[in-house]
């Protein structure tokens, strides 16, 4: 009787323990996808733009082609900005969201930048007030 009790509790002690290890490799499994995700709530615009699959036509209302969109997000890339996302309304195209970065210098060179190409558009420039983002409408 007692060899059957403790078998029994071992059987319990271990069914137990597969449990737990389960659940701990469920969570794991969860905590890791949801870290592969984007903070970002736009696409990544490099990425967006190189997608052969993606209609352009709202970058083409102000950039000459596609070269000069891609030119224009390196050099806010080599500039240190730190995210550049496309925003979209209503599915289609609408601007680029820029997260700027902390350093002030590289801030400087990205907000040259903007306002050079806000002017070429035919917008007021930006001042940096220590925001977060800038968002450059089409």
């Amino acid at each position: 009787m007692k060899k059957k009790l403790d078998a029994f509790r071992v059987l319990r002690f271990e069914t137990g323990l597969y449990f737990l290890m389960s659940v701990i490799v469920f969570f794991f499994s969860v905590s890791v996808c949801a870290c592969a995700q984007s903070p970002y709530p736009e696409p990544e615009a490099r990425a967006w733009l190189n997608n052969g699959e993606r209609d352009i036509s709202g970058f083409l209302k102000r950039f000459e082609n596609k070269n000069s969109v891609e030119l224009f997000l390196n050099k806010l890339c080599s500039n240190g900005v730190i995210y550049v996302g496309v925003v979209s309304t209503l599915g289609e195209v609408s601007g680029l969201r820029i997260y700027l970065p902390l350093n002030r210098e590289r801030r400087g060179n990205v907000f040259d930048l903007v306002n050079k190409k806000l002017s070429q558009f035919g917008f007021s420039t930006e001042e940096d007030k220590g925001q977060d983002f800038l968002t450059l409408w089409f």
